[in-house]
């Protein structure tokens, strides 16, 4: 089983994948009903929709990702680590990568070349603006999109970093990568730089042979690799474009609409919509976690304890690491771990008294001055249940 941990309204993302026979059982779990149950099947787990995410959610998902990764699930996008649009832009012109570079409309940053254009840093929204050619000009528009109702910190400014691939014909290049693969997708064309669907017609058949030759190739650039590192990103679709024979990175989307092949009177384009195909459901299949029958389940309430001792492994003053540890074992029944955990706060700050108050209370228990100690529930007893009852909430495909 793959499942995409997603925001709801992007549930028909996947409807492709789910429809076809030949794929991986192929489900989805909204942030809503993920980050409020105590355990879930065990399988393949992909976190999408990130940049829907309040803060405080987003730190939810990233310790729901933990759990999962320590009861031994594969997971995909650490929301910890995953880079949202700006600071991925930032991150690829400060390495070379991009010719162009970005700024926040909240700082008093000024484009260094013009023009620019105005978008939101988060999701996969339209842009805000035609190509602006001056500063003062800019100013008006970042001024007019506030009025609108844009919060100035959300707002985006992006140098201009486009070229025709025909007189008035534009093209965005897209590379998948799932797991360890990566899958070149076709090639959308527009008359407007800003590429946001595939026009039928602008493309000749010499175009349609070299993409059909770069899917069976597998090529693409080699930056495509660097990018994915430095985004943090594991799964998820990049869209790029070349100046002057120079790979341009625009964006990745975590969750891309998946296409499934479809009729076109090109006949090099339709063999490349189905090689392409062939080629995301292999690498799906890849990343399956073949479902158990019964159904064996993980527990992913509370904080994982290997991320944590990582954690304090790497900066021992990061607080309350330890105190947070010493509460997780105590949930898990580990009293011993709970208390030595608990000493080793009192020994780094000896005046946390609710980490001295605590080592008493574990000193009581472990002593048997409290008849009941913590008690860790078995993810997998009632699996039948607890299977009926997510049956609700995933959505498998039909």
């Amino acid at each position: 089983m793959i499942c995409f941990i997603l925001s709801r309204e992007h549930e028909t993302s996947l409807k492709a994948l789910q429809e076809d026979p030949d794929a991986p059982k192929v489900t989805s779990l909204s942030y809503s009903d993920a980050l409020k149950t105590h355990s879930l099947p065990a399988g393949t787990y992909i976190f999408t929709c990130l940049s829907t995410l309040s803060p405080r959610r987003r730190v939810a998902g990233a310790r729901l990702y933990r759990r999962l990764e320590e009861a031994g699930c594969l997971v995909f996008n650490d929301p910890a680590r995953v880079k949202m649009r700006y600071s991925l832009l930032r991150a690829l012109y400060r390495e070379g990568i991009n010719p162009f570079n970005v700024y926040s409309a909240e700082s008093e940053e000024r484009p260094e070349r013009f023009p620019v254009f105005l978008r939101l840093a988060h999701g996969s929204h339209p842009v805000l603006t035609d190509l602006i050619s001056n500063q003062s000009s800019l100013e008006q528009a970042v001024e007019a999109a506030v009025i609108s109702g844009y919060p100035r910190e959300t707002l985006m400014i992006v140098e201009y970093a486009g070229q025709p691939v025909r007189d008035g014909v534009f093209r965005k290049s897209s590379v998948f990568k799932i797991g360890n693969r990566f899958v070149p997708d076709i090639w959308w064309y527009g008359k407007s730089w800003e590429v946001k669907a595939d026009c039928d017609g602008l493309a000749d058949g010499e175009l349609y042979k070299e993409e059909l030759q770069l899917i069976r190739e597998n090529r693409y650039p080699e930056e495509v690799n660097r990018a994915f590192e430095l985004a943090g990103i594991d799964h998820g679709r990049l869209d790029f474009g070349f100046i002057d024979g120079r790979v341009c990175i625009y964006e990745i989307n975590l969750l891309p609409v998946f296409h499934a092949p479809r009729s076109h009177p090109v006949p090099d384009r339709v063999e490349s919509m189905k090689l392409r195909w062939r080629k995301l459901l292999a690498a799906f299949h890849d990343i399956d976690s073949k479902e158990e029958t019964p159904p064996q389940f993980v527990e992913v309430r509370g904080r994982s304890i290997e991320a944590l001792k990582r954690a304090h492994k790497v900066f021992p003053a990061l607080r309350p690491t330890l105190m947070t540890l010493g509460r997780e074992y105590e949930r898990r029944g580990n009293l011993a771990g709970a208390l030595e955990s608990m000493e080793s706060a009192v020994a780094a700050d000896p005046n946390n008294s609710k980490a001295r108050a605590q080592v008493k209370s574990l000193l009581r228990k472990i002593n048997g001055t409290e008849a009941k100690s913590a008690v860790v529930p078995d993810p997998n007893k009632h699996a039948a249940r607890k299977f009926a009852w997510l049956r609700r909430i995933l959505r498998p495909r039909s």
